[in-house]
């Protein structure tokens, strides 16, 4: 799931992603991309990436495909060019993510902010984590989450950070 950054700690999901009442859904949060991958089915709605070699950037997904059999050559393209890779196109973004190149998630909590009822259930590869929403007050717009996680960064040292999400809610 690609969430955009708004600034401050609150993360607006992206279009068409709701919360409709009465449902229970799942919420991903990336801390950091996942490394390039040769012959990786990617889509454009939901998958990023970081290349091998650290550039700066992250590449989401503008064209679901299949990568390539051999990595792009990252560094030789322009940051205003979409990157092509088997049937696959990537835009590239400057690097944002919290998470350093070596870190990993330890631990994390999920927190409803306004009376929401969450589930934390799931870290995904030391890189994201996912929560369930199971109920939203009915007085409600916008659902607001907190996810807490703590990151193992070089030897001995333990990070805690936090970050929102804003859902809207869908009312029929």
């Amino acid at each position: 799931m690609l969430i955009k950054d708004y600034g401050d700690d609150m993360l607006h999901l992206g279009d068409g992603f709701t919360y409709k009442p009465g449902e229970t859904r799942v919420y991903a949060l990336q801390w950091k991309p996942p490394a390039w991958k040769a012959d990786w089915e990617v889509k454009s709605d939901y998958n990023v990436c970081i290349p091998t070699a650290i550039n700066g950037y992250y590449y989401a997904c503008l064209k679901s495909g299949m990568t390539g059999h051999r990595e792009p050559q990252w560094m030789n393209m322009m940051p205003s060019e979409i990157v092509l890779d088997g049937t696959a196109e990537w835009q590239p973004h400057p690097y944002d993510f919290q998470l350093k190149n070596s870190d990993t998630l330890k631990s994390s909590t999920w927190d409803g902010v306004q009376g929401e009822t969450v589930d934390s259930f799931l870290i995904r590869g030391g890189i994201s984590t996912e929560c369930r929403l199971t109920s939203v007050p009915s007085n409600k717009k916008f659902a607001i989450i907190k996810n807490t996680v703590t990151i193992d960064r070089d030897p001995g040292q333990i990070v805690t950070l936090e970050r929102y999400l804003q859902i809207p809610i869908l009312r029929v």
